[in-house]
């Protein structure tokens, strides 16, 4: 016996968006516009569902767009001047306003990917010890990958960088997190900020 499958288009997804608009404000309506038709109806499914604010969700799927993107698209301006697709994102609010769970949604396709790419690198990384125990030095070391950390030193992301020029993405789960790391390993009156700010225009880190 045929089994009825229940499915939504695009079409009625969009229609079914637009005849709920009602409920959202201004600033909501204004975000979601601007947005594909698709990511539209993931944003909206979200905040009917899981009461996922849409503005922590539009920030959230930005973030996770630039740091894909990285440093492989640039638009050069007429006068010389490059600007990468890079972006500082703070989602602010009061205690319980859902700000963590849109990030995390968002960002977990990612997680998923390093994690892939993590394993393979570990297999490559046995085989090429296994290798060079043999006496073998002509294989070539692996190169670690990766493309998304979390809590970092100015000095883990140098290093880090040096081997993905391509760039990465840093993630810090409480703003003041990434606003001590600052000062912190730091001796005297130096401070971080500096080379964050250098990170931002997307210059080289020294």
């Amino acid at each position: 016996m045929a089994r009825e499958i229940k499915t939504h288009t695009t079409f009625s997804l969009i229609d079914k968006f637009k005849n709920d608009t009602s409920s959202l404000t201004e600033n909501e309506q204004m975000l979601l516009k601007y947005l594909p038709h698709k990511i539209q109806n993931i944003i909206w499914e979200l905040h009917s569902s899981m009461m996922f604010p849409i503005p922590y969700c539009f920030s959230a799927i930005l973030t996770a767009v630039s740091g894909s993107i990285a440093n492989s698209k640039a638009l050069y301006a007429n006068n010389g001047y490059i600007i990468y697709p890079g972006l500082f994102m703070a989602i602010i609010g009061e205690s319980g306003e859902n700000k963590s769970h849109p990030i995390k949604w968002f960002m977990k396709p990612l997680w998923e990917r390093a994690a892939e790419i993590l394993e393979d690198y570990n297999k490559e990384l046995d085989h090429y010890q296994k290798e060079t125990a043999k006496g073998n030095f002509d294989i070539e070391k692996p190169r670690k990958t990766q493309f998304i950390i979390q809590d970092a030193t100015i000095e883990a992301i140098k290093e880090i960088l040096h081997e993905n020029p391509r760039g990465i993405m840093v993630i810090f789960d409480e703003l003041i997190l990434w606003i001590n790391s600052f000062s912190r390993y730091k001796k005297g009156n130096t401070s971080e900020q500096g080379e964050w700010i250098v990170i931002y225009e997307g210059d080289d880190l020294i």
